[in-house]
C-alpha cells in the first residue's frame, strides 16, 4: 500500500466512524421521541447472553472508533496494532472502503424499513407487527447483512490483527444476536414468524417453498 493510500484510509476511517457514532446517537434520539421518550436500546437481563453480546457490540464500536482516530493522529501506534502486509494492497484497501460504505448504507437502509418498530436488541414489550416489506421482503436481516459487509470491509481496508479480531468477533456477535432475536420473534408471532421464516432467507436470497 502507498504512503498516499495509507493517509487517505486512515482519514477515511477516523472520519467514518466519527460520522457513524454520530448518526448513532441522533437515529436513537429520534426513534425515542417517536416512542414518547421511552428507551429504544434493551440490552436484556444483567448476565444473561443477550446482555453479554450487546456489551460485546458496544465495547467494539468504541473500541474501534477510538483505534481509527488515535491511529490518524499517531500514525506510529500502527506497528503495535501487528499490520497483515500479504494483503495490504491499494485495490484492497479501497475494495475495503467500498464494502464499509455499502454495508453501512444497507444496515442504515434495514433499520429505517423497520419505521416505528425499530429497536437496539430485544424488547419484550414491543407491539407493532411483524414487518415482512421492503428489504424485508429479501432477506431476514437486512441490517445484519449491512453490518457484517462493513465488518468485512473495515479489516480489508485495514488488515491488521486488531481489524481481524474485531471481524471475528463482530461476525460471532452478529450470529448469537440473529439467534436470539429469531427465537423471540418466533416466540411472539409464532405461525406467522415460521411462514416468514420459510418464503425468506436469514441472509441474501429469497428461499420460498412450496406450501
Amino acid at each position: 500500500m502507498t504512503p498516499e493510500t495509507a493517509s487517505f484510509v486512515a482519514f477515511f476511517l477516523a472520519s467514518f466512524y466519527s460520522v457513524v457514532a454520530l448518526f448513532y446517537l441522533l437515529f436513537v434520539k429520534f426513534r425515542e421521541r417517536e416512542h414518547q421518550g421511552n428507551s429504544v436500546i434493551h440490552i436484556g437481563e444483567r448476565y444473561s447472553r443477550h446482555w453479554w453480546n450487546h456489551l460485546t457490540f458496544r465495547f467494539f464500536r468504541v473500541a474501534i472508533w477510538a483505534v481509527c482516530v488515535l491511529r490518524l493522529l499517531f500514525p506510529a501506534m500502527e506497528r503495535w496494532l501487528v499490520p497483515v502486509p500479504s494483503i495490504k494492497e491499494d485495490w484492497i484497501a479501497f475494495a475495503g472502503l467500498s464494502l464499509l460504505s455499502l454495508g453501512f448504507v444497507l444496515a442504515v437502509c434495514g433499520s429505517l424499513s423497520l419505521s416505528v418498530a425499530w429497536r437496539s436488541g430485544i424488547d419484550d414489550a414491543a407491539s407493532e407487527k411483524l414487518v415482512t416489506t421492503q428489504l424485508y421482503a429479501f432477506t431476514r436481516n437486512p441490517t445484519f447483512v449491512g453490518v457484517r459487509l462493513a465488518q468485512l470491509g473495515f479489516f480489508l481496508a485495514w488488515p491488521t490483527v486488531f481489524s481481524l479480531v474485531c471481524l471475528v468477533v463482530g461476525w460471532l456477535a452478529v450470529g448469537v444476536q440473529i439467534e436470539l432475536e429469531e427465537a423471540h420473534l418466533q416466540q411472539r408471532f409464532g405461525n406467522t414468524y415460521l411462514n416468514y421464516k420459510r418464503e425468506v432467507g436469514r441472509w441474501f436470497l429469497i428461499t420460498r417453498q412450496p406450501a
